[in-house]
């Protein structure tokens, strides 16, 4: 745990507080905290076959490319999203 708020605070989504009455809180707005960022995944990974052995052997998707659109609006959505909007659920 202390490596993830660690990471977090280096990102700059948090703020620590040192000594027996610190810790950690948010160091920004949640408005200002997106959803998707790239502070432990990276860039998102490219589509892929939800199958563990592709049944298609790269012949084209028996799926008709379904798993990249998901993925895209998926993405796209979260894209917009920021911590402000799922505490307000």
């Amino acid at each position: 745990m202390a490596k993830v708020l660690h990471v977090l605070a280096r990102a700059g989504f948090l703020g620590a507080k040192p000594g027996p009455t610190g810790g950690y809180g948010l160091a920004q707005p949640k408005a200002k905290i997106p959803l998707l960022n790239k502070t432990f995944e990276g860039a998102a990974p490219r589509d892929r076959c939800l199958f563990e052995h592709p049944v298609c052997r790269n012949r084209g998707c028996i799926l008709d490319g379904l798993v990249a659109r998901v993925r895209r609006e998926f993405l796209g959505n979260l894209s917009t999203r920021t911590l402000a909007d799922l505490s307000a659920r």
